[in-house]
């Protein structure tokens, strides 16, 4: 549809039932992206027997106020509690957890409800002016192009490692190996499966990322007897962050930009674009060093590009 029909026909659009309803949808997809192991697609799958008796219109909203809030609730788990409820939030824990482990909890929080606020904005304008622009050049995002991105997030891996380059280089190439497990696409042959159907379809990211996040967090705290945050105190929104709308407006622009031109291109996503939106904070940075210890522009980076 042309960009001028769509504010021609905003009425039917931004009508108080339609807002509700992505108010719903927001709300379930935030308690769903808040618990780990779950997620935007699986709060919107969930979701789709619920639509067959709406408007195309209405059952739109939902399914995208689901996943909007599914992708912005997994960071709320990621600083509490240290564990990502979604792989989309995996990189957003890198500074939130440390600044919630601060005593910084209702900021990192508050930055990464602005964060996702103006990256949906800006993103939502980009595509509504520039889709049709976009879409021709994600077709033509081949084999060669698609190897050229994952050479670049194979780069981030030095950039991202905290001491030791070489460890995480390593890391990565582990990485590598864990991947090739399961159905090669091109053979349809097993692959280090050691004969288990279970592993037939690979190791799921979600399984990965609560073996080591979640299970590791949960064993520290047992033994430390430390937890990330006060329970007694209370986390609401902290209204200075607001000024980081002025102060840091080009790190949201970077981060959503980054977000929409990774995420148009197929079998890509958010996961990656949020890690490359984070190596691309760190590299523009003054105090590099900061990131991985409670740097705010993390937290922005990473939620502007996943939203």
């Amino acid at each position: 549809m042309d960009p001028i029909d769509i504010i021609t026909n905003a009425g039917a659009y931004i009508s108080f039932s339609q807002v509700a309803i992505v108010a719903i949808g927001l709300v379930i997809g935030t308690i769903v992206g808040v618990l780990p192991g779950l997620g935007p697609l699986l709060g919107v799958t969930l979701a789709i027997p619920f639509t067959f008796h709406m408007g195309p219109v209405a059952g739109l909203a939902l399914l995208i106020g689901i996943y909007q809030g599914g992708s912005y609730g997994g960071a709320i788990s990621a600083t509490l509690l240290g564990i990502p409820g979604t792989p989309l939030a995996a990189a957003t824990l890198l500074d939130a957890y440390p600044m919630a482990r601060a005593g910084r909890a209702s900021e990192a929080v508050s930055l990464a409800t602005v964060a996702s606020w103006i990256g949906g904005i800006i993103g939502g304008i980009i595509l509504l002016f520039f889709a049709p622009l976009l879409a021709a050049i994600a077709i033509k995002f081949g084999p060669a192009e698609k190897l050229g991105l994952a050479l670049l997030g194979l780069t981030a891996i030095a950039t991202l490692s905290q001491g030791s380059t070489v460890k995480g280089l390593l890391s990565g190439a582990l990485g590598l190996l864990l991947a090739t497990v399961g159905i090669d696409p091109f053979t349809s042959i097993g692959r280090f499966n050691l004969g288990l159907t279970s592993l037939t379809g690979g190791l799921t990211f979600v399984s990965l990322l609560v073996g080591l996040f979640a299970i590791s967090e949960v064993l520290i705290q047992i033994e430390t007897g430390a937890r990330a945050w006060d329970a007694s105190s209370r986390v609401g929104f902290n209204i200075r962050v607001m000024k980081t709308i002025a102060t840091d407006f080009f790190g949201y622009l970077r981060a959503s930009i980054t977000g929409v031109f990774i995420g148009v291109i197929p079998g890509i996503g958010g996961v990656t674009s949020s890690f490359l939106a984070y190596k691309l904070a760190k590299d523009f940075s003054k105090t590099p060093e900061s990131f991985g210890k409670g740097e705010p522009k993390g937290v922005i980076a990473t939620e502007s590009a996943n939203s």
